[in-house]
C-alpha cells in the first residue's frame, strides 16, 4: 500500500522558466519525505495549458522513480472550491467592501473640495450685502467677511487635500491586496471543471528518507519575440550600436514570481528598403504573341503582384539567453521587455539607387555580426544621429554574417533617369540578324558642399536565355571589382569594404555601377547594350 502526498502546484515555488517562441518550460524543485515502500506524490491544479507529453521528473535521494503519469479529471461545481479557496474568497469580499468604502470617502471629499472652489469662483455673482444685486458694496463688514471666507477656503482646502491623499494611499494598498488575492484564488481554482494532476510514484527501501523532486513541464500561452534598437552615427567615425531585446509575455494561468528566466531560440521564427531587381532574361516566348513594339514584348512579373503563401524561415539556431536578475511576470498577457545584449559594430555606409524603381538615393549601413550572439528575425527601430529614421524587419543573422540596415533616402543626392533611347540595326552578311540597341542615360548630382560621395547605380542588363539571343554590353566597361560582402572564417574576420568605383554584374545579372562625385558635382552616365536576335523572331523581357 502506497502513501500519498499532495501538493498544490501554486504552492510550489518556480525555480526557473525557459521561454520559447510559442511555449515555456516550467521547472519546480521541492522536497518530500518518503517512507519504506511505494510513495505517490501528487501535484494538483497544474495549469490548464500544460502539455502532458512534456512532463519530466528527476530526483535526488535514496529512492527510485517508477512511474510518472498525468490525469485530467472532471470535477463538479461543488468540488471546484477547496476550503482554502473559500477562505480566500471570504477575505476577498471583505477587502472589496473596504475598497468600496474608501471609494465613497474619496468621492465625498472631492465633492466638498469642488463645492469650496465653486463658492470662490461664483463670488462675484453673489451679493454679500443682502441686496438683490450682482455687485458687492465694499465696506469694513464686507472686507472682514471676505477675509473670513478666504481663510475658511484655504484651511479646508488643505485639510481636504490631505484627507484625499491619505484615503487614496489606503485605496491603492487595498486594491493591490485585492489584485494579489484574485491572482492567488485564480491559481487555486479549477477553471474549466477539469482537475489536472501529475502523479509521481517512487519507491525506497529506507524506513524514512528525504528526497528532492525536480519537475519540469511545458505550457502553452507563453512566448517571446526579439526586437532591436539600431543607433547609427554618421559624423566623424561611423559607428553602429545594436541593442538586442527579448519581449516576453505569458497567460498560462500561473504567475512567475521572482524566477530565473532564459530565452531559447530553438523554435524557428516565422517604405525605406532599397528596391530589389530580379534577373531580366531575353527569350523566345512560348506559343504565339501579339506584336507590340518592333519584335519586342515586355513581361514584368513583379514579386509584389504574386500572391504568396505564408513562408516559414528554416532556422537551425539553437541558443539560450540567460536574462540577468530574477524577474516577475504575471499571467495577464502584459509584455516584459528585457535586454539580452548591447553590441558595438563597425559599419560601412554606402549610397545605392535603383532609378528604374525609385529616384531616391538610399543610405545603407552594412555590418558583420562579430559577436557570438545569433540575431533572430524581428522588428528594429533605426535611429540615425539620435533621430528616429524608420522601423524595419531585421532578418536572422548568424555570428560572422553580414547584414544591411537601410537608413533612409538622402535628399542631397539627386538622380534623373531619362527615357531609354532605342534603335534598330542589321548585323551579319548572310543571316541578317536584327540588333536592337538600348541606351539609358542617368544624371547624378551631389548636393553636398563639403563631402564627396560614392553612389552605386543598379539597373537591368538582360541575360540571354537562349543561345540564339546575343546580349552585348558596350558601356560601361565591366572591370573585376572585389566584392565587399566578405564574411570571416574562424577568428580571422575580413573587414567590410566600401564598394570600389567601377561596374560589375551582381548575382542577379544586374549592372552595379559605382561612381564617384566630388562636392556639388553633377555627371551624366550612359548604359548602352545591344540585343541581337535571328530574323523574324520575337523576344520577350521577363523579370523573375
Amino acid at each position: 500500500m502506497s502513501r500519498d502526498q499532495k501538493f498544490l502546484a501554486n504552492d510550489i515555488p518556480i525555480n526557473g522558466v525557459t521561454v520559447f517562441a510559442d511555449r515555456a518550460e516550467i521547472r519546480r524543485v521541492f522536497d518530500v519525505t518518503l517512507i519504506e515502500g511505494l510513495n505517490t506524490v501528487v501535484v494538483e491544479n497544474v495549469s490548464q495549458y500544460v502539455d502532458s507529453d512534456s512532463i519530466r521528473v528527476d530526483g535526488k535521494g535514496s529512492a527510485t522513480i517508477h512511474e510518472v503519469k498525468f490525469k485530467s479529471e472532471f470535477v463538479s461545481e461543488a468540488e471546484k472550491d477547496t476550503p482554502k479557496v473559500k477562505a480566500l474568497t471570504k477575505n476577498l469580499k471583505e477587502l472589496q467592501a473596504k475598497r468600496d468604502d474608501l471609494e465613497d470617502e474619496l468621492t465625498l471629499n472631492r465633492k466638498k473640495l469642488h463645492s469650496l472652489d465653486d463658492i470662490i469662483k461664483n463670488l462675484g455673482q453673489v451679493s454679500l450685502t443682502g441686496k438683490d444685486s450682482s455687485l458687492i458694496t465694499f465696506n469694513e463688514s464686507v472686507e472682514q467677511n471676505l477675509e473670513n471666507l478666504y481663510e475658511y477656503h484655504a484651511k479646508n482646502t488643505v485639510e481636504l487635500n490631505s484627507k484625499i491623499r491619505t484615503v487614496q494611499q489606503d485605496y491603492n494598498q487595498v486594491d493591490e491586496e485585492i489584485r494579489s488575492l484574485e491572482t492567488e484564488i485564480s491559481g487555486l481554482k479549477i477553471a474549466d471543471n477539469q482537475k489536472r494532476s501529475i502523479y509521481i510514484t517512487l519507491e525506497t527501501y529506507m524506513k524514512q528518507t528525504n528526497a528532492e523532486i525536480d519537475l519540469t513541464y511545458q505550457v502553452r500561452n507563453a512566448s517571446w519575440t526579439p526586437s532591436y534598437d539600431i543607433r547609427v552615427t554618421t559624423s566623424n567615425n561611423n559607428s553602429l550600436k545594436l541593442y538586442y531585446f527579448g519581449n516576453i509575455k505569458q497567460n498560462c494561468g500561473e504567475d512567475w514570481k521572482d524566477v530565473d528566466v532564459m530565452l531559447s531560440t530553438i523554435q524557428p521564427q516565422c517604405g525605406t528598403k532599397l528596391p530589389q531587381l530580379g534577373t531580366m532574361s531575353v527569350q523566345f516566348p512560348a506559343g504565339s504573341v501579339d506584336y507590340q513594339d518592333q519584335n519586342v514584348r515586355i513581361v514584368s512579373r513583379k514579386i509584389e503582384d504574386i500572391k504568396c503563401c505564408p513562408k516559414t524561415e528554416n532556422n537551425v539556431l539553437s541558443t539560450t539567453f540567460t536574462v540577468p536578475q530574477k524577474k516577475t511576470i504575471y499571467s495577464e498577457n502584459s509584455e516584459l521587455k528585457v535586454t539580452i545584449v548591447a553590441l558595438e559594430l563597425d559599419p560601412v555606409l554606402h549610397f545605392d539607387c535603383v532609378p528604374r524603381r525609385n529616384f531616391g538615393v538610399f543610405l545603407t549601413a552594412s555590418a558583420i555580426n562579430t559577436s557570438s550572439y545569433p540575431l533572430l528575425a524581428g522588428m528594429a527601430s533605426v535611429y540615425v544621429d539620435s533621430s528616429f529614421s524608420a522601423k524595419i524587419p531585421l532578418p536572422s543573422v548568424y555570428s560572422g554574417e553580414r547584414f544591411d540596415c537601410p537608413l533612409g533616402i538622402d535628399p542631397s543626392i539627386k538622380v534623373q533617369y531619362r527615357p531609354v533611347q532605342k534603335y534598330l540595326q542589321k548585323s551579319g552578311m548572310l543571316n541578317n540578324y536584327t540588333m536592337t540597341m538600348y541606351e539609358q542615360k542617368v544624371t547624378v548630382k551631389n548636393g553636398k558642399a563639403e563631402e564627396g560621395v560614392l553612389v552605386t547605380l543598379i539597373d537591368h542588363l538582360p541575360k540571354s536565355a537562349d543561345e540564339k539571343i546575343k546580349v552585348k554590353l558596350y558601356a560601361p566597361e565591366i572591370k573585376p571589382v572585389q566584392p565587399y560582402t566578405g564574411i570571416g572564417t574562424n577568428d580571422d574576420l575580413k573587414q567590410l569594404k566600401a564598394p570600389e568605383a567601377g561596374a560589375r554584374l551582381n548575382d542577379y545579372h544586374n549592372l552595379e555601377w559605382t561612381v564617384v562625385l566630388n562636392p556639388l558635382e553633377e555627371k551624366e552616365y550612359s548604359i548602352k547594350y545591344g540585343v541581337e536576335i535571328p530574323p523574324a523572331e520575337v523576344v520577350e523581357y521577363v523579370e523573375e
